[in-house]
């Protein structure tokens, strides 16, 4: 009995087996793949998602402002402050424990651009960065 199989013709029952377990091993690796990019997909996300109180903003360093354009300032205003600064959220702080406003300097990050920057709190008490003060 001949089988028309996606343009390909099985002349008899032996090779209609091999032709199903070669699609069912190339299903079961299509599946085996998708499987595992969900899964890190899914990990990375909770591995590198920044907690739920941090403060993200995306700036553009050379905006007019008082820092040069290879430069960001974390204004502040007044005392309360305790926090981490992760100057371009690649998940490394380039400053703890800071208690008022920081230079965030991306010359050595590729100069003058938009970087998404990240402050933490350092106070464990979800107070470390209590404002941002912006004057002009």
């Amino acid at each position: 009995m001949n089988v028309s199989l996606n343009n390909c013709t099985v002349l008899n029952s032996k090779s209609s087996v091999q032709i199903h377990k070669i699609m069912s091993v190339y299903r079961y690796n299509w599946f085996r793949q998708l499987l595992i990019v969900v899964i890190v997909l899914i990990s990375s996300q909770k591995l590198f998602a920044a907690p739920i109180d941090d403060f993200i903003i995306e700036i553009k360093s050379d905006n007019p402002g008082n820092s040069l354009s290879n430069q960001f300032t974390i204004p502040t205003s007044g005392t309360g402050y305790d926090y981490n600064v992760d100057c371009n959220d690649d998940g490394i702080f380039e400053a703890t424990a800071l208690t008022g406003s920081y230079i965030c300097d991306y010359s050595s990050l590729g100069g003058a651009g938009t970087y998404t920057v990240r402050i933490q709190d350092n106070s464990g008490a979800g107070t470390g960065f209590p404002r941002i003060f912006f004057n002009n």
